[in-house]
């Protein structure tokens, strides 16, 4: 607006010129101050590290530091420089931020995937350094777990070798196998837990018999470890059932067992046969 400016000052008695007490000096123009800046202030995912086949979940995040409201913004999403999706806030109010988030599946993606967010430009903008952010997640391949045991019908107490040499990482290598033999122990009071092993190749020795069920978890270099449950298609633990027999000390097998039975049959009716031979004969008598 336009405003006067005036002084004026008091008129004392016997002042020699009283006509110079109050002085008009010309006008002064007063503009308030706008600002225009609306900025992507965050692109976030929910990790950094994908398997592929899992689903990332991206959020970006738009602010107007600007002293007016803004309406009408666009915000376009590009992945690895191509163009993903375009959004529009209608309304974004001075101070407020805004967030939009979205599901991105990682199956047809590997390595490094770059996210970029663009904000509109605006005309007299304070700021126009700050309308872009990008983002890097990666995505890889989860390693593969398989082994074999030896023997194959291993017994109670004697020490069994898994093997899990089968193993490995598609992009990259194994730094940690780790074994649950799925034999449980008290630790103290009703505490329960399993034997664990760790290492590629180890050896273990149960000692009851049953039925266990043997897990192997493996890690990769970039501290991936994964389920089977988690990841279906390239599943991280194996799983195999093992059945550890009781030892016996003498074990008969089943065809020396017919024939040592047939011949016991045939000895026992020889000897029957040898009695009723020599049963002595009764005449009869005749009056």
């Amino acid at each position: 607006g336009i405003y006067w400016v005036f002084a004026n000052a008091t008129v004392v008695e016997r002042d020699v010129n009283a006509t110079n007490n109050q002085m008009v000096d010309g006008t002064i123009e007063v503009t308030s101050h706008v600002t225009r800046d609306v900025t992507v202030v965050g692109i976030t995912a929910n990790s950094t590290l994908f398997a592929q086949g899992e689903t990332a979940l991206i959020t970006m995040t738009v602010e107007n530091k600007g002293s007016i409201d803004e309406k009408n913004l666009n915000l376009t999403i590009y992945f690895n420089n191509t163009l993903l999706e375009e959004v529009l806030f209608p309304d974004i109010f001075s101070g407020d931020d805004l967030e939009y988030s979205f599901d991105w599946s990682t199956e047809d993606s590997l390595g490094d995937c770059v996210f970029r967010a663009n904000v509109t430009v605006l005309t007299n903008e304070t700021d126009v350094t700050n309308n872009e952010m990008t983002m890097t997640i990666i995505v890889t391949k989860v390693p593969v777990a398989d082994f074999t045991f030896s023997p194959a019908e291993p017994l109670r107490n004697v020490e069994i070798t898994f093997d899990a040499s089968a193993s490995y990482d598609p992009d990259g290598n194994i730094v940690n196998y780790t074994w649950n033999f799925g034999e449980s122990y008290i630790i103290s009071g009703n505490n329960v837990s399993t034997y664990i092993g760790h290492g590629k190749i180890v050896k273990y020795a149960y000692t009851h018999a049953g039925t266990f069920k043997v897990t192997l978890t493996v890690t990769d270099n970039k501290g991936l470890t994964y389920t089977a449950s988690r990841v279906l298609t390239y599943p991280s633990r194996t799983e195999k059932n093992i059945t550890i027999v009781e030892e016996s000390s003498t074990t008969i097998p089943p065809v020396a067992l017919n024939a040592i039975t047939a011949v016991i049959v045939v000895v026992v009716l020889v000897t029957v046969y040898m009695k009723l031979l020599r049963k002595p004969k009764i005449k009869s008598q005749s009056k």
